[in-house]
């Protein structure tokens, strides 16, 4: 989503009701729960994705590899098809992943609404965080 000026919007999780009338460990197995699908998805996104990029090359492409007068123009035709099916595929796999991740957000931002704590003391959290990260030089 774009702003008016054309730059990214930032869409704040919306705390679920799911949290507030749950016990601590209700919390915990639900975002265990949440995690262990954000693993999955990534760890399914990663070998799938990695799989062309360790073969060097997207399926389909193979063709490349042989001499110009030996490939048809069907032979192209279907290289091209592959590499869209391809493109669509890793397409599903990144969106997966994000719309795991972002119910992990969700899950810990209704955490912090049931315990009282506010987004300003989570946005200064993350700024000390970030720069943590930074001074480390991990970015």
């Amino acid at each position: 989503m774009m702003d008016l000026d054309g730059q990214l919007k930032m869409v704040k999780p919306i705390p679920c009701i799911y949290v507030k009338e749950k016990t601590i460990r209700d919390w915990f197995a639900k975002l265990d729960s949440e995690v262990n699908e954000f693993k999955e998805a990534v760890l399914q996104g990663y070998h799938s994705l990695n799989r062309q990029a360790d073969a060097g090359m997207i399926q389909g492409l193979s063709i490349t590899n042989q001499p110009i007068d030996k490939i048809s123009l069907s032979d192209f035709v279907q290289a091209a098809r592959d590499f869209d099916r391809q493109k669509a595929y890793e397409q599903a796999q990144k969106w997966r992943i994000a719309e795991e991740r972002a119910d992990v957000v969700t899950v810990l931002t209704s955490m912090m609404r049931a315990l009282n704590i506010d987004d300003k003391t989570v946005q200064e959290a993350q700024e000390c965080v970030n720069q943590s990260n930074h001074r480390k030089g991990r970015w």
